[in-house]
């Protein structure tokens, strides 16, 4: 027979971490957003994310908000990430048959 593991027994996540920190310190994204070139919801969808990029890490940083709470700063490239080249089809068929 399993027993489930206690609720309270379990690590919080980053975003739990974040989200306490933030209420014990009444911050609210949309306080943080004024005065900032995005909108509040984007500024909480990019702290629910693995990574944000650096400008707005920074401006998070320079708030106050401690960097252990924040995604990894990373800058990507925008849009959808390059396709494996396909195998010519002779080769993919050489393989099929153990040639």
């Amino acid at each position: 027979m399993e027993l489930m593991q206690d609720a309270t027994q379990l690590p919080l996540t980053r975003q739990e971490r974040l989200d306490i920190w933030m209420r014990r310190h009444d911050v609210t994204f949309t306080a943080l957003a004024e005065g900032y070139d995005i909108h509040f919801s984007q500024l909480s969808r990019l702290c629910g994310q693995d990574t944000m990029p650096t400008r707005h890490h920074a401006y998070l940083v320079e708030r106050g908000i401690p960097e252990d709470l924040l995604p990894l700063a990373l800058d990507q490239k925008p849009g959808p990430k390059p396709r494996p080249k396909p195998i010519p089809h002779d080769v993919a068929m050489a393989a099929f048959r153990g040639a």
